[in-house]
């Protein structure tokens, strides 16, 4: 079957080669959905705006009740950035 490259005709190419190319923009989904997994399943709670939270806030305790993977260490970490 025809290879493309800039949707032109290119060279060709093994019908296994094209199907493996698929397998592997699925793959690199598939490890990009894992990361945002990961991303996701930090506690954020005592890491205010700015300087963190007034209140005495166990967040390891917390975190284990929650049931997050870790919590958030840095209070600059919560803030968007232009």
């Amino acid at each position: 079957m025809p290879g493309y490259t800039h949707l032109q005709r290119a060279q060709p190419v093994l019908f296994g080669h094209h199907m493996m190319a698929y397998f592997s923009m699925l793959e690199r989904d598939f490890d990009r959905l894992l990361m945002v997994f990961k991303h996701a399943d930090i506690m954020p709670l005592g890491a205010g705006a700015l300087a963190g939270s007034t209140y005495g806030i166990d967040q390891t305790y917390t975190q284990e009740l929650l049931g997050f993977l870790s919590y958030l260490r840095k209070q600059y970490g919560c803030r968007i950035r232009p």
